[in-house]
């Protein structure tokens, strides 16, 4: 055998070596995880939220991949004469909590308006047509409780000081759920469901 098939196949056998032990550690991780969210005993609020963080990629993981970024959606907008396209771009700053963070949503529509929603971490603004416009109150209240009551509160509940307690389970469409109840410091609430499995 050549040198250089043997330095293939070695190569391949480290390879091969490295995932499987990264796969392995990966399901015992996610195991354990389960396991802890699944043991009526030791089940409180913070080992179900824990659990959902770890298991979207570990805080340290989010800290690190979350900071600022943009993310881009198509979307169809139905109306009465007919449906509308478009493209809505959300762009974020990550600051030290969920409050302060900066965002902008921009929605441009097919052969019409575009509109933009931001927040600079004091107050809601908004352009139409790249023009300055002051936003309706329902849309600043719409868009402020997007900024609260997202996803994202759960990964970040710690730094945002919000106090989680764990409700009974309930069963959603057939899938049985913890469900964590989530204050914010503003007083707010927002209720999670999340998958016992």
């Amino acid at each position: 055998m050549s040198l250089i098939k043997a330095r293939t196949l070695l190569s391949v056998a480290v390879c091969m070596t490295v995932i499987v032990c990264a796969v392995a550690h990966a399901s015992t991780d996610k195991q354990k995880a389960k396991k802890v969210q699944n043991d009526q005993k030791t089940l409180s609020a913070e080992n179900v939220a824990e659990t959902a963080v770890y298991l979207y990629g570990t805080r340290e993981a989010l800290n690190s991949v979350r900071v600022n970024g943009i993310e881009k959606a198509n979307v169809i907008l139905p109306t009465n004469n007919g449906d509308r396209t478009g493209q809505l771009t959300t762009r974020f700053v990550r600051k030290d909590k969920s409050s302060l963070d900066f965002r902008r949503i921009d929605l441009t529509l097919q052969d019409s308006d575009s509109l933009s929603l931001g927040f600079n971490g004091v107050k809601i603004w908004a352009t139409l047509n790249g023009l300055p416009i002051e936003p309706r109150p329902e849309q600043s209240k719409t868009f402020q409780a997007s900024l609260i009551h997202s996803y994202t509160a759960l990964l970040r509940y710690r730094e945002d000081g919000s106090k989680i307690e764990l409700k009974t389970q309930q069963s959603v469409k057939g899938l049985d759920c913890h469900v964590l109840l989530m204050t914010h410091e503003d007083g707010s609430q927002t209720t999670f469901y999340i998958s016992t499995t």
